[in-house]
């Protein structure tokens, strides 16, 4: 038993030794892994340098067993990654941050090409986003655009509308700048002939669009920078010293005109007198003229009577008239003693004694402002400048203190006038104060009327580029896109005349046999409502003419040898008494029987002479229209007496003044009344 029983406990206790067969050998499961394995740590994420880092176990502990010594592990940051995460913080903030400085970008911008600098404006946002920063956009505009630079030097923040401008803007701008203007009609003319456009011509179209409006959208930028200064506005250079006044005065015809049949009376009496003193004095002057029932005197002017130098002309034609004894000339100055040619009837020689010293006078008034209050306030980015301690001055000063103060400013102004391009289409006329800016629309279109549809294209066309709001009163838009068709009724005769061969006054505004060559040059004005067109030397569609910056707005798109003219319905008031004169003018009239269809006609006009001096009344009226005023009417007594209501600001209805540019400029204007 007690063997038996040891056996049993001794089988029971030990395990059984077989032998294990062939197909137990493919059926046993894998060995698993040591435990040391599984607990192993993973290798470290990567982080930067704000994160901790665990560092990487040594070789030694790289395969413990046990747990605890892999939590022991020191936890340090990584000397590698500091060093990395510096650079990296370096390459994503140093070029946005430099370029927050105008100094850098000038010298950034200072060495690239715009295909370049467009590259590097282009990269990013933050790059794009410097136009919207005015000192940083106005660096580069200085690098890029003409003369932007010099419309800074005068610019008021105070003042100043900003446009928007991106850097696309400025791309078209410069691509618009090396475009041939004959790219738009022919385009047009294109579009206009063509059934169906092709799509490459809708895209083309397209492109001449948004490269008008870039331009439209920097001339309005300029303007609105230069009419931002307070300083005063240039003086316009005088004419009469660049050009004759009639340049093909040999050829042409003349017609002269007698004096008024009011003045025959007091000529007889002063005929021979004033020849008699003609030989004694030669600088001798005698009164204006004789005076008139409608004398002004009685409504609190007096008129001075001041000794007075006769013009050149005045001279020559009184040396003229004086019978010279000459053995050359004996036959036919004997002929002339037999057969005296006596002057007009009507014609004291005092009254050929243009005075040159018409120019002491005295200050003119204050205007009201009930008209402008009828027709309510225009847009206008020009703005008056506040009156001075010049518009103070005494009313019985003499005015030659406006004529230094005008020679002391006249070489500062004729240097910032208007500068010197032959294209009214240069960007650089933008950058001037005296001058209407001219944007560009491109509209294919043969008809440009008040009723054609193309007006309202135009409009729309400014809309959407965001220019409409920025427009002023008396702006220029040229469309690019106009092509006017050609009419059977421009092969007419030059010499069939509509008036019977009568001699017309030439003034703006009569389109006889001038359509056809009118027809090119038509422009479109924004009257502060909407755009009107406009055909030099037609009158201009505005209702206050006064409220531009200077009568000569728009010398720049006339004809040679034109004058403006405006439809004036009153005139500024004058407290003051004007200096009144009968003069022996000469105009240039339209004659189809001469050879040159024009002739000369001499013809006996009152003129006054006043200072107008700007008051606190003038807000509105624009300071281009301050100085002297030389106001020139018809010879008669009621061409005196209207000179005199015009000047006491009454009411004239429906009249049109013409600027005579031969005898305007360096602070003088000199209207003349048309007369229908």
């Amino acid at each position: 038993m007690a063997l038996t029983g040891l056996d049993t406990i001794t089988v029971t206790s030990n395990k059984l030794v077989t032998v294990p067969s062939a197909s137990s050998l493919f059926s046993r499961p894998l060995p698993q892994l040591p435990p040391a394995v599984q607990s192993r740590p993973l290798p470290p994420q990567p982080s930067n340098h704000l994160r901790p880092q665990i560092a990487p176990p040594q070789q030694s502990e790289r395969f413990s067993t046990n747990l605890k010594d892999v939590s022991s592990i020191s936890i340090q940051p990584s000397r590698t990654s500091t060093y990395a995460s510096y650079f990296q913080r370096g390459s994503n903030s140093s070029l946005l941050t430099v370029v927050d400085d105008p100094n850098i970008i000038q010298a950034i911008v200072g060495a690239l090409e715009w295909c370049d600098a467009y590259a590097l404006f282009t990269t990013c946002k933050k790059m794009s986003d410097i136009f919207r920063i005015i000192p940083l956009r106005d660096v580069v505009l200085c690098r890029y655009v003409p003369a932007y630079s010099n419309c800074l030097r005068s610019r008021d923040l105070q003042f100043y509308q900003d446009i928007p401008i991106t850097v696309h803007n400025l791309d078209r701008l410069l691509i618009s700048q090396r475009v041939a203007l004959h790219r738009y009609p022919l385009h047009a003319l294109k579009m206009i002939q063509s059934l169906y456009p092709s799509f490459e011509d809708d895209q083309l179209r397209e492109k001449l669009v948004a490269l008008a409006d870039a331009h439209s959208k920097f001339v309005l930028l300029l303007q609105s920078t230069v009419h931002s200064s307070s300083a005063t506005i240039p003086q316009e250079p005088e004419e009469s010293g660049n050009r004759p006044r009639f340049s093909p005065i040999q050829t042409l015809r003349e017609l002269t005109f007698p004096a008024p049949l009011a003045y025959s009376n007091h000529a007889s009496e002063h005929n021979a007198q004033s020849m008699r003193s003609i030989k004694h004095s030669r600088h001798r002057s005698e009164p204006v003229g004789p005076p008139l029932a409608g004398s002004p005197t009685g409504a609190g002017w007096t008129f001075s009577k001041q000794k007075q130098r006769p013009s050149v002309d005045a001279i020559s034609s009184m040396i003229s008239t004086i019978p010279k004894r000459s053995r050359k000339l004996t036959l036919f100055a004997g002929k002339a003693q037999r057969n005296p040619t006596p002057p007009p009837p009507d014609e004291p020689r005092a009254l050929k004694m243009y005075s040159s010293a018409w120019r002491r006078g005295s200050v003119y008034g204050q205007v009201g402002a009930d008209m402008y209050d009828e027709m309510g306030g225009s847009r206008k980015r020009f703005r008056s400048t506040t009156p001075g301690k010049h518009s103070s001055i005494n009313e019985s000063s003499d005015s030659s203190t406006l004529s230094v103060s005008r020679s002391r400013t006249s070489m500062y102004n004729a240097a910032n006038s208007v500068p010197r391009t032959s294209s009214p289409h240069d960007l650089i006329l933008a950058t001037s104060r005296i001058r209407a800016p001219v944007l560009r629309v491109f509209v294919p279109c043969s008809r440009m009327d008040r009723d054609s549809p193309s007006l309202v294209e135009c409009e729309k066309q400014l809309v959407d580029a965001g220019l409409w709001d920025h427009l002023s009163t008396g702006d220029i838009v040229c469309n690019l896109g106009y092509v006017p068709a050609v009419t059977e009724d421009n092969s007419s005769s030059d010499g069939d005349d509509p008036h019977g061969g009568e001699f017309i006054m030439m003034r703006p505004g009569s389109n006889s046999n001038s359509n056809a060559a009118n027809a090119s040059g038509k422009w479109l004005i924004f009257d502060g409502t909407l755009l009107v067109p406009y055909t030099p030397p037609d009158l201009l569609p505005l209702i206050r003419p006064m409220n531009l910056p200077t009568p000569f707005y728009y010398a720049h798109i006339l004809p040679q040898l034109t004058n403006p003219s405006y439809v004036i319905s009153q005139l500024p008031v004058c407290r003051d008494a004007p200096q009144l004169t009968l003069v022996h003018s000469t105009k240039k009239v339209r004659s189809p029987h001469s050879p040159n269809g024009y002739a000369l006609v001499k013809k006996y006009s009152w003129t006054a002479r006043v200072v107008r001096l700007r008051g606190d009344v003038d807000q509105e009226t624009g300071e281009g229209w301050f100085g002297e005023w030389i106001l020139e009417g018809e010879g008669t007594p009621e061409g005196q007496q209207f000179l005199i209501n015009a000047l006491r600001g009454r009411e004239l209805g429906h009249r049109v003044w013409e600027l005579v540019r031969e005898k305007s400029g360096g602070g003088k204007l000199w209207l003349r009344l048309l007369t229908v």
